[in-house]
């Protein structure tokens, strides 16, 4: 008799401690925290290093947002809040990136991280809730903005009048200028044939990329082909323009 209660006794320990490692695991899944792009990436806390990281991170967090670029390091893109603007993009690192595209409309789960000192979700989980969203419009802004404004990193940017001053590793980056400072210009994107032809001495009249941040300064990534607009392509167009209006 006492053999059975002690095999009831321990069968029930047992059931016992696997439900309480059950309920332990479930917290886990609970503190999941339902973000904006936004609240993951404001803060007013330059960090021990001045690389602004976020307050969230190591925290497994839940954010959605408008897919604005692809292919970025290989494994990377970009989101936005829908009415884009400052503290509001992020950028996201999966696997799953590939099958994404531009326009998709997406909540993402992950842990927060800091990689060379930006930002970035390691997703977990991409539900695609809808296609063919509006993109956000580019902030304009100047070049003294964009490399040392930490509000603009995984934002798209658009500056213009700038020049190609030094072509820093040939067709992978650049240094442009404008009237109110220099920024690095660089090729993070996949399609590596964006900056080929760009020489040190070109004028550009529009830059649009995505801002990221590694190795101690902020860096323009341009998108596609048509996100660096030469100067020369305007100017050949408004004398173009005054050659006809002589015959008129």
């Amino acid at each position: 008799m006492r053999l059975i209660i002690s095999i009831v006794i321990l069968i029930a320990a047992s059931f016992a401690a696997s439900f309480a490692a059950s309920f332990v695991a479930t917290p886990l899944l609970a503190a999941t925290q339902d973000l904006t792009i936004y609240e993951i990436q404001f803060t007013d806390s330059p960090g021990y290093d001045y690389t602004w990281p976020s307050l969230y991170k190591d925290s497994v967090v839940r954010t959605s947002g408008v897919v604005t670029a692809t292919d970025f390091n290989g494994n990377g893109f970009f989101i936005s809040m829908p009415e884009g603007g400052g503290w509001k993009g992020l950028l996201v690192n999966s696997n799953r990136q590939r099958t994404l595209r531009v326009g998709d409309n997406v909540t993402v789960t992950g842990v927060v991280g800091e990689r060379f000192g930006m930002t970035f979700l390691r997703a977990d989980e991409i539900i695609v809730k809808g296609k063919s969203a509006m993109i956000p419009r580019a902030v304009e802004i100047t070049l003294w903005e964009a490399s040392s404004s930490e509000d603009f990193e995984s934002v798209r940017v658009r500056i213009g009048n700038v020049k190609v001053i030094t072509g820093k590793t040939a067709n992978t980056q650049m240094l442009l200028t404008d009237n109110s400072g220099q920024c690095t210009m660089r090729n993070g994107f996949t399609n590596s044939s964006i900056l080929k032809g760009i020489r040190s001495g070109t004028e550009l009249s529009v830059a649009l990329g995505v801002i990221d941040f590694a190795f101690g300064e902020y860096r323009i990534n341009p998108i596609h082909s048509n996100s660096l607009q030469p100067a020369s392509v305007q100017a050949n167009r408004a004398s173009w323009g005054r050659v006809k209006s002589m015959y008129r």
